[in-house]
């Protein structure tokens, strides 16, 4: 994989496009100042596009360099060496993998290793079935 070094251009048009959230920073001093963080934080154009994207994705209005850097730190260690943690995720950051949906069990699976148990459920499933398929009519 070939990665770009990071560039203060490139940091600055990452400011901009995290404009997108509500409540950031439109002072242009405060804006120079996050590029300085991006580019002493952030190895490459690739991490920091994640990291933008990612934050796009979490976070509906500005929640602050520190958190920014603390969602950086839950994949990569920061250049400047400089850790932080979550204070909004005290948990930490949800994990970027979504959950598959959820599916129907096969029929003639067991629910249950009670056979008892499983007949009953399979009964009552079966008969709800039923009721549904009539209302339909």
């Amino acid at each position: 994989m070939n990665l770009t070094p990071l560039t203060p251009e490139t940091a600055a048009a990452a400011v901009a496009k995290m404009a997108l959230m509500a409540f950031f920073p439109g002072d242009p001093d405060i804006r120079a100042a996050l590029v300085s963080v991006f580019v002493d934080m952030v190895d490459t154009e690739e991490q920091l596009d994640w990291l933008v994207n990612r934050a796009l994705r979490l976070y509906a209005r500005w929640p602050g360099v520190a958190e920014i850097r603390a969602l950086y730190c839950s994949r990569w260690k920061p250049k400047d060496g400089i850790e932080a943690y979550s204070s909004i995720y005290p948990d930490g950051i949800p994990s970027e993998r979504r959950e598959p949906p959820a599916r129907a069990m096969p029929p003639g699976r067991l629910v249950t290793a009670d056979a008892e148990l499983d007949q009953r459920v399979q009964k009552a499933a079966d008969a709800k079935k039923l009721k549904g398929a009539e209302k339909r009519k």
